[in-house]
């Protein structure tokens, strides 16, 4: 070869030809060095740190060759397509704070995502101050060992996480395999335990790449209670649902003034509203302040979650507590799906001109009658 180039892959044509989009990259030497192999081949070798001055994604490397046929008059090329991804790394796919720590919620339906530019998962473990999660390659299994307790508890991988390939687009659009997505499922998450005042725990992965080890990588993890919507029936249908089940992973707690510390769009819910099971954990929010939300519309509920230890005496007693957040749809009598919703809580002013009384430029909450916490039954 003459001359070494990257090109866009899109600028190849079938008529042997080339051309040259603005900011290709040529290679001189001794960035590209031939050696001649004895049986009519040649390896050409390129220089990575070359290769490094490139954008990540999709390229062609054309190799240009004078045709000494015709008399030196032309040029020919030999393409090559090569993927350029980001340097060897794991990092979290998702959001962190300003420390770099993740925070994840027990209740959360939602899995912890990794992208890891290798092939194998070498090595993954969770610690805790008393809980350690380990992963072993060669059986495949998750062993969970309760240090407090002395026991331990083995899953299958497969049911803890799973690797994937991480498809992405670069600059001109070319979509490309740049590395794995390590995803741990909720699953896995539930096992864990809160501690006081966060359940405190880090995360370590390695991994391989070829003859590269990836890692080991260790993030911080905040792990807090939440609350969701029970068997994931967000949906409430007017005129057809007896009420929106939700189901936290600490007890709700109680205000001064006996009702619970829950609230719609920031709007405290009275007694008559709601009933909650003997441990607090499980609510429901009845149709009669259902019916009054607007239709076709999206609201946050808002939960005040207690963790509760114990001191040195043995008594129970609340260490701190968790605003925590679910969210649920509001559906017109007969519908069947929850379509173009309003984001937010915009539909609260509907809502709260039936349930408040507004009196001389006051606004008034309706005293309920006090109603005990109880299970509820069809």
């Amino acid at each position: 070869p003459i001359a070494v180039s990257i090109i866009d892959p899109e600028d190849v044509s079938s008529s042997n030809e080339a051309i040259y989009k603005a900011g290709a990259l040529d290679f001189d030497e001794p960035e590209y060095t031939l050696t001649d192999n004895g049986d009519g081949t040649v390896t050409i070798e390129i220089e990575g740190s070359k290769l490094s001055e490139y954008t990540t994604g999709k390229h062609a490397i054309a190799l240009w060759y004078q045709d000494t046929v015709n008399g030196n008059s032309t040029r020919v090329y030999i393409v090559s397509y090569i993927i350029i991804v980001p340097k060897l790394e794991i990092k979290p796919l998702g959001p962190t704070d300003k420390d770099g720590i993740i925070h994840a919620e027990k209740c959360d339906e939602e899995s912890l995502s990794f992208l890891v530019t290798g092939d194998e998962i070498v090595s993954f473990t969770i610690s805790g101050e008393d809980l350690d999660i380990v992963y072993d390659p060669a059986t495949e299994k998750v062993t969970i060992t309760d240090s407090k307790t002395g026991k331990t508890k083995t899953l299958s991988a497969s049911s803890c996480f799973g690797l994937s390939d991480y498809v992405t687009t670069d600059a001109l659009g070319h979509s490309y395999v740049a590395g794995k997505i390590l995803t741990i499922y909720p699953s896995l998450i539930k096992e864990l335990r809160f501690g006081d005042p966060y359940g405190d725990y880090e995360i370590t992965i390695e991994a391989d790449k070829g003859e590269d080890v990836v890692g080991p990588e260790t993030f911080k993890m905040h792990l807090t209670p939440g609350i969701r919507v029970a068997d994931g029936l967000d949906d409430y249908i007017k005129g057809k649902n007896q009420w929106i089940k939700f189901e936290a992973c600490a007890p709700i707690d109680y205000d001064p003034d006996g009702t619970l510390a829950i609230w719609i769009g920031g709007q405290k819910i009275g007694h008559e509203y709601y009933s909650i099971s003997n441990d607090h954990q499980t609510l429901w929010i009845y149709r009669n302040l259902l019916d009054q939300l607007r239709s076709n519309n999206s609201y946050t509920l808002t939960a005040r979650l207690w963790k509760y230890l114990k001191n040195d005496e043995g008594k129970q007693y609340k260490a701190t507590w968790y605003p925590a957040t679910a969210s649920f749809n509001i559906l017109a009598a007969g519908s069947t799906s929850y379509k173009s919703p309003k984001t937010g809580d915009s539909a609260n002013i509907g809502l709260w001109a039936a349930v408040l009384v507004v009196s001389g430029g006051a606004v008034v909450a309706l005293i309920p009658k006090k109603k005990k916490g109880s299970r509820v039954t069809q």
